[in-house]
């Protein structure tokens, strides 16, 4: 998972950062405290939380992980979910199941549905609407999703968790962004939407 999260932050300028965590930790905080409506952190908060950003500070290997500066924490939340599917899709591949719809939050369509021409999937307009937007059909492929508003942080639900690792809280250019991509890891962690 992490080298996949490497590869991605890498191909993304650095804009998927698993390392965004103590940004993410402060604005849950910021936004508990009553009566917030600001999306903007005290200037010394954000520092500090920003200062404990940076995936390349970040060592790993078979056995260990460890930071390189202090303050550093990580949410994998932008590509365990796709991880879990693909590894739920190849136990059931494993076991002769070749043509299944399969959605652990991620979607994987493995074979071409029922039919042969793939499976179709609707894309809904929020986390509590289920008003299909659009529709799409997958044979051997997977998707993912990312809505701002799919976790928020404030009670009024106008600040969502994708937290620009450079910039913090940005309104995004979209307010849901679908990828699609061979496996639901890939797809899980490159669904961030554009700032």
């Amino acid at each position: 998972m992490l080298t996949l999260a490497a590869s991605v932050h890498c191909e993304t300028g650095g804009l998927f950062d698993p390392t965004v965590q103590p940004l993410f930790a402060a604005y849950a905080e910021h936004f508990a405290k009553a009566n917030t409506r600001s999306r903007d952190l005290p200037r010394k908060i954000f520092d500090t939380a920003l200062a404990g950003v940076g995936f390349k500070a970040v060592r790993f290997d078979a056995g260990a992980v460890a930071y390189t500066r202090p303050g550093m924490a990580m949410t994998l939340n932008g590509v365990a979910q796709g991880f879990i599917t693909d590894r739920v899709a190849t136990l059931l591949k494993a076991r002769g199941f070749e043509n299944v719809l399969l959605d652990v939050g991620e979607v994987v369509a493995l074979g071409g549905g029922r039919d042969g021409r793939g499976w179709r999937i609707g894309l809904k307009q929020g986390p509590d609407d289920d008003t299909v937007l659009e529709r799409l059909t997958l044979t051997d492929r997977a998707a993912a999703t990312s809505m701002l508003r799919g976790t928020t942080l404030d009670a009024a639900g106008r600040f969502g968790h994708i937290i620009h690792p450079r910039q913090g809280l940005v309104r995004p250019a979209f307010p849901r962004v679908s990828v699609v991509e061979d496996n639901a890891a890939r797809a899980d962690a490159c669904r961030r939407p554009p700032s």
